[in-house]
């Protein structure tokens, strides 16, 4: 008997000895995600365990509990086989959703002969995300490959994420350099979660990557779009030696042209007057005596002049 007093009046020094208000931890979760309750529970360690139980309850809604006794508390349906409570009283609770947002509390039970005693408790809240999807940009017109010059717009849209987002933020790279455009970000509230978006407009000049960064409770970013410049096509330029050996050949060619029909025409007319003077010097017709008539009369006028 002294021995139970003694234990008794131990238990009601330690709950003495409690800090006033509960402890206090939170945590996020995913939608359809698992969410784990953690909390500091100073007693836990030192209390017998088959003496003890641990409930995890929301307002009145019980969703889990731990006890070696016999009989059980009712657990809410709406937390039926949804979660999982460990020894060490870390509760997780399973496929979770919007509505599971809030604050929970467990509480450690010490039962001493015929009655149960809450000896600790600690709460924990929760927060539920969604997180957003990927960033996707349209352009407009809905072109990849655009004269140089153009002008485009661009939208840059995500959604089914909560909480609400910051903004959205554009990246337009090119070569070595990137330009960062902070423009308006549209907000909306689409029953529970949030979709965002941001527009842009950009004169084309250069092939540009762009992107666009929403900042939320996660950073997302989206795929890179490509715009390249549609370049003239040029014809090609020769390469410099290339065009010296076209040259010379040209220049030998043309040359040749010139000079062959010269020297044949030169050799033709040198053969030609070489035959010419050696008939005048070899080959001369004799000239015919004059006839007897005109011997005489050549010599009577030769007579008559003297006279």
């Amino acid at each position: 008997m002294a021995k139970t007093q003694i234990v008794f009046i131990i238990i009601l020094l330690n709950i003495a000895s409690m800090v006033d208000g509960a402890k206090h931890a939170k945590g996020v979760a995913l939608v359809n995600g698992v969410a784990e309750f953690r909390c500091t529970l100073e007693k836990f360690e030192s209390l017998p365990k088959e003496k003890m139980d641990i409930y995890w309850q929301r307002g009145t809604q019980v969703l889990s509990y731990m006890s070696q006794h016999n009989g059980s508390p009712h657990v809410s349906p709406r937390y039926s086989n949804r979660t999982a409570l460990q020894m060490n009283g870390v509760l997780k609770l399973y496929n979770v959703n919007f509505e599971d947002k809030g604050d929970y509390t467990c509480y450690l039970i010490l039962r001493v002969e015929s009655r149960r005693e809450k000896v600790d408790e600690c709460t924990y809240h929760l927060d539920v995300h969604a997180n957003y999807s990927e960033p996707e940009i349209t352009s407009e017109p809905s072109v990849h490959v655009v004269d140089n010059g153009t002008s485009l717009h661009f939208k840059c849209s995500s959604g089914h994420g909560y909480p609400s987002p910051q903004k959205m933020i554009w990246e337009v790279s090119s070569g070595n350099r990137t330009k960062k455009f902070n423009k308006p970000t549209e907000i909306k509230n689409i029953s529970e979660t949030f979709n965002a978006s941001s527009e842009l407009s950009l004169m084309v000049e250069e092939d540009v990557n762009i992107t666009c960064v929403l900042e939320a409770h996660h950073n997302v970013t989206s795929r890179v779009l490509q715009i390249v410049v549609r370049r003239e096509i040029l014809p090609d330029t020769p390469d410099r030696n290339v065009i010296i050996i076209i040259l010379g050949i040209s220049f030998i060619v043309c040359f040749t042209a010139i000079t062959i029909p010269l020297a044949v025409r030169r050799k033709k007319k040198q053969s030609r007057d070489s035959g010419n003077g050696g008939n005048r010097d070899h080959q001369m017709e004799p000239v015919a005596a004059a006839p007897p008539e005109q011997r005489n009369l050549m010599s009577t006028e030769c007579e008559t002049a003297t006279s």
